[in-house]
């Protein structure tokens, strides 16, 4: 099936590779800015003690937000680009759909700071989110982790790091687009190789800025297909995109966590490319999507 046309201005608005990073992502800002927000009754912005210093949180409260879930969003950007800024109507139309508090943070980007940086970022995020769940008027047995593309790859990896816990822990998982693995050899990198917004060799460049050597691209503490055991982990829904190199990557991951015997919800968006639920929330098919999120939420937690 070809690109949807409702995404052709959207795909247009990517940020390029093969201009200065610096500009790619003040690109990725100034896109995320021309997109319509949807109104949340109020967003706090915090700085919390991480790795490596201080870290930025916002979190986005709806109407009637007192014991609402709360949702966790891990921003992607090819572990390269994305902030607060970048996410923040992607944030506002999460806390819409569904109902829940959302909480966005930043982690260190590459190539500036290679792995584990971004992965040991998310897990202190999510472990302080976790523990300020009651401080902030959410509702600890209603927890969510989610995220897109590299943020999926971060969602499944803290999902997996703190499997267990004792106290609050994670309920539920959103993966979007995720990038389960760096082997880059699924048959959606060849279909897709060449896929408007996110071709195989951004997903490659992306990679090799975010990881330190060949051992990282198979070690299972940074990809999270490689998890040998991937049972007990909170049940998911996987939403996958059809124009994308990494469609195979999220469907894959989706199969291993049903064979595990975690419940899963998935469903791959036709004609649409990688990051598209960053696109405007007015386009029928993100529309769509965001109240997926909703109903698999409701399925997994009422």
């Amino acid at each position: 099936m070809p690109l949807d046309p409702q995404f052709e201005a959207f795909v247009l608005q990517a940020p390029l590779t093969e201009i200065p990073l610096e500009e790619s992502r003040q690109l990725m800002r100034e896109a995320s800015a021309s997109m319509p927000k949807a109104q949340v009754a109020h967003v706090e912005d915090r700085v919390i003690a991480g790795p490596a210093g201080e870290m930025p949180v916002r979190i986005y409260y709806p109407e009637n937000a007192k014991g609402a879930p709360l949702l966790i969003f891990i921003h992607g950007g090819g572990w390269t680009f994305g902030d607060l800024e970048t996410h923040d109507h992607v944030c506002r139309s999460l806390a819409e759909a569904v109902g829940a508090v959302v909480a966005g943070f930043e982690y260190r980007l590459a190539p500036e700071h290679k792995y584990p940086a971004a992965a040991d970022d998310s897990q202190a995020a999510v472990e302080w989110l976790l523990d300020n769940c009651e401080a902030l008027g959410c509702d600890p047995r209603r927890v969510i982790i989610s995220g897109d593309s590299a943020g999926g790859n971060l969602a499944a990896l803290v999902s997996q790091r703190i499997r267990g816990r004792e106290g609050t822990a994670i309920a539920f998982q959103i993966l979007i687009y995720p990038a389960t693995d760096f082997s880059r050899e699924r048959d959606s990198f060849r279909r897709h190789a060449d896929a408007p917004g996110l071709t195989t060799a951004d997903v490659a460049w992306a990679m090799g800025n975010y990881l330190r050597d060949e051992a990282d691209a198979v070690d299972p503490q940074a990809a999270p297909h490689l998890c040998r055991d991937l049972s007990g982990l909170p049940p998911a829904f996987v939403l996958t995109a059809e124009i994308d190199p990494l469609c195979d990557d999220g469907e894959d991951y989706a199969r291993r966590l049903l064979e595990a015997g975690v419940p899963v919800m998935a469903r791959r968006y036709l004609g649409a490319p990688h990051g598209f639920l960053s696109a405007s929330a007015e386009l029928p098919a993100v529309r769509e999507a965001f109240g997926d999120i909703a109903r698999a939420v409701r399925w997994a937690l009422d």
